[in-house]
């Protein structure tokens, strides 16, 4: 299920999707997270992924002023931010 998420964002980072890629992404990154003894060897590969997708995400915001940026586009800003930066993530509960 983790390839798939993963195969997934990268197609949407090739359509120009990256907001969709970096949830696909995060949810590969999961899930490998959660079932380490079967994809220790993707976790990599999906964190690469992940990475450019964050930084074609800040890359199309760079180009926008804040005015510009629909409702939909600040609420996953502000999911994201909170997922990414949240003291009780679950991945880190299932990893400790």
């Amino acid at each position: 299920v983790a390839i798939g998420y993963h195969n997934l964002a990268v197609v949407q980072l090739k359509l120009q999707l990256p907001d969709l890629a970096c949830k696909n992404s995060q949810n590969a990154r999961r899930l490998a997270r959660l079932c380490l003894s079967y994809s220790n060897r993707y976790i990599h590969v999906f964190q690469y992924t992940h990475e450019i997708a964050i930084a074609d995400i800040k890359w199309e915001l760079a180009r926008k002023r804040a005015e510009e940026l629909t409702a939909e586009q600040l609420q996953f800003i502000k999911d994201l931010s909170e997922s990414l930066f949240s003291p009780s993530s679950e991945v880190e509960a299932a990893e400790a």
